[in-house]
């Protein structure tokens, strides 16, 4: 049996949840032989040879740029995973300074290079790492259904946000409309998990929770039962690149999602600026959109198209090509 390593930046992030760690069980049960390890661990080569294939996640750095070549040294497989685009950090981002440096995007460049696949989340992402590889295979994150189980439960009166400090021109980009609608509909819970926007207008039906587990987190949004998952995303390449997972874990949840024109969510309702940013969520709390309904229309997406079970057949076939 092939041996396969999966070599991740930490192995209990989200991150390692959507496309790593999270994945490897589902694999398992197909057949595969996997192991999953920290990028902090001691990685030289009398390690990397017994693997038949190894995985790396977000490959960023000198250092795993050398352990990149050193995989190939030895004949053994390599692929690359990625679920952003590392060369057009945005300058808002807390991490700019690191991926605008020359060394780390010349080693996420020659990483790229000597990959013999790589998988990335979205298609934006693909034509943005083709001029490095042309083997580049397009997989979304996806809901684990082999883990967590749904529940349908009665809609609080919530509009849920989640996210970190890397957001905070998301949500600025937006606030005139969050701002309206909060103003107004003073019955109505805005939560926001992972990061304070302080620059919102805040009153006594604002409220704020620290970021957790990514599994304790998707258990506690289902107890939440919010009515609407709010995404505000500015538009750029960057943010094109990002997969939808905000809107799966909304749709999860029970919640209708508003969310960006260039996502493809059955259900999911749009916006492309601040009017109807204000419209559609306004119309959400206003009931002139069907919560239940925009919800269900948008979790029959997921199930038809981005269930891991199914998802991970795409990884079968980039398995069985290495």
């Amino acid at each position: 049996m092939k041996k396969i390593l999966f070599l991740l930046p930490k192995l209990s992030d989200a991150c390692s949840f959507y496309r790593g760690a999270g994945v490897a069980t589902d694999l398992r049960r197909r057949g595969y032989d996997i192991e999953t390890m920290d990028m902090g661990c001691v990685v030289d080569w009398a390690f990397l040879i017994c693997y038949d294939i190894i995985m790396i996640q977000r490959a960023s750095s000198p250092a795993i740029f050398n352990v990149c070549a050193q995989i190939k040294r030895m004949g053994v497989k390599l692929w690359l995973d990625y679920d952003d685009n590392l060369f057009c950090v945005p300058l808002d981002n807390p991490s700019y300074l690191v991926f605008s440096n020359k060394e780390i995007r010349e080693a996420i460049a020659g990483c790229l290079t000597l990959a013999d696949m790589v998988s990335v989340t979205t298609e934006d992402l693909r034509q943005s790492y083709l001029p490095y590889n042309k083997n580049i295979m397009v997989i979304p994150n996806a809901h684990n259904d082999n883990l967590i189980k749904r529940e349908k439960r009665k809609r609080e009166k919530i509009v849920l946000w989640r996210g970190a400090a890397t957001h905070q021109r998301d949500i600025s980009t937006y606030q005139e409309a969050i701002n309206k609608v909060s103003t107004h509909w003073q019955d109505i819970k805005f939560i926001y998990v992972g990061y304070v926007p302080w620059f919102l207008r805040i009153d006594k039906n604002t409220a704020f929770a620290s970021a957790v587990d990514t599994m304790l987190y998707l258990e506690q949004i289902q107890v939440l039962a919010p009515m609407v998952m709010q995404v505000p995303l500015h538009d750029s390449l960057f943010n094109r690149c990002k997969s939808n997972i905000a809107a799966i874990e909304g749709a999860f949840a029970g919640a209708a999602c508003l969310v960006p024109s260039w996502w493809d969510m059955d259900g999911a309702i749009k916006y492309n600026d601040n009017k109807s940013y204000y419209e559609g969520l306004n119309a959400l709390l206003k009931g002139e959109v069907d919560v239940e309904k925009s919800n269900e229309r948008t979790w029959q997406y997921i199930c038809d198209n981005l269930l891991l079970s199914k998802v991970n057949e795409k990884r079968v076939e980039l398995i069985e090509n290495l």
